[in-house]
């Protein structure tokens, strides 16, 4: 079960014999017939990182060779998520895919399913925070397991309105005004068609999407915001 490199095994405090791959080798310094024997591993595997276990690893040389049996496993590691900033609800990040962490508070959370190591993790955000809306993004979210845990950091910010809407039912326009965020005051940047007769519009949570309705026309109009 060899698949990492660096095994060293180790017999009576001393004899260090180093195993490079699967297969069978010898100790250099004999033990003499009723002497003790007792093998341990001295250094495990590492890339890949693995656990290797000694069946009958120490006793008492009789009158034959002793062969003793490795076996070795490849390691797993867990995926941690160090969240910070967290002040809205619905948080959800995803690893590979899958593997759905639920985040509810600032700190450590940890991924159900740990990744073995030689193997890849790829955190990102699902699902962002709502209520307030904020932004969450990741760094070292992506890479390879090796000999140790993964810890990614998710750091996310309060979204602060950048831009107010208004629709004008007679009219039938979408207005779009500017928001200052030290003043609060609105300035016009613009206005587009909509439906006819539109009752309601709102945003996606980054603002970069706006939606109105037009119940007269039965129709939802979409509108890209380009900065």
């Amino acid at each position: 079960g060899l698949s990492g490199s660096g095994l060293v095994l180790r017999n009576n405090g001393g004899n260090d014999l180093a195993i490079p791959a699967n297969g069978s080798f010898t100790f250099g310094t004999l033990v003499a017939s009723g002497a003790a024997y007792s093998v341990t591993v001295l250094t495990p595997p590492t890339n890949l990182s693995q656990t290797c276990a000694i069946a009958n690893s120490s006793g008492t040389v009789v009158a034959s060779n002793v062969t003793l049996n490795v076996t070795c496993t490849v390691n797993s590691f867990v995926v941690n998520a160090n969240v910070s900033g967290l002040a809205g609800s619905g948080l959800v990040l995803q690893n590979k895919g899958g593997d759905d962490l639920t985040v509810a508070a600032n700190g450590s959370a940890a991924f159900s399913t740990n990744i073995v190591s030689g193997s890849t993790y790829d955190v990102r955000v699902l699902v962002q925070p709502a209520t307030p809306n904020q932004r969450c993004t990741v760094t070292n979210g992506r890479g390879a397991v090796t000999n140790a845990a993964i810890s990614a950091t998710v750091s996310c910010v309060t979204q602060v309105p950048r831009f107010a809407y208004s629709v004008d039912n007679y009219n039938s326009t979408l207005s779009i005004y500017g928001v200052d965020a030290a003043t609060g005051q609105l300035r016009p940047r613009g206005y587009v068609a909509t439906g006819s007769n539109p009752t309601m519009a709102t945003s996606d949570p980054a603002q970069k999407f706006w939606f109105a309705l037009s119940a007269a026309a039965s129709t939802l109009s979409v509108y890209s915001h380009d900065d």
